[in-house]
């Protein structure tokens, strides 16, 4: 008889987990994914910025800033006060929160 044992991971060390528990445990033995878990990403990529800048109104000039990560594009307010190592967009997917592009972004 099997011993089947499963392991409930944190919301937050999900990243952690994909990237690195789960590289060693499947070197180790065959691992098997359940449906859900074969969708996670987590996402590694240097932010682009992309600055929208509207006109309407004569002498006012409003700035949007966005990041362009891979497949998504964020607002800069998402970051401001972001503290996590990534933020969760959705419930498959996990971006790794690029610090200096934000800093460098805000610094103009």
């Amino acid at each position: 008889m099997l011993d089947i044992q499963s392991k409930i991971i944190p919301l937050d060390n999900i990243p952690d987990f994909f990237k690195r528990d789960l590289v060693l445990i499947k070197s180790q033995m065959k691992a098997v994914l359940t449906e859900n878990a074969m969708k996670i990403k987590v996402v590694e990529r240097n932010f682009e910025p992309i600055v929208h800048v509207n006109v309407n109104e004569p002498g006012w000039l409003d700035f949007k800033i966005d990041y362009k990560i891979g497949e998504y594009q964020l607002p800069h307010q998402m970051f401001r006060k972001c503290e996590d190592k990534y933020i969760h967009p959705d419930d498959f997917t996990w971006i790794k929160v690029d610090n200096k592009t934000i800093q460098n972004t805000e610094k103009y």
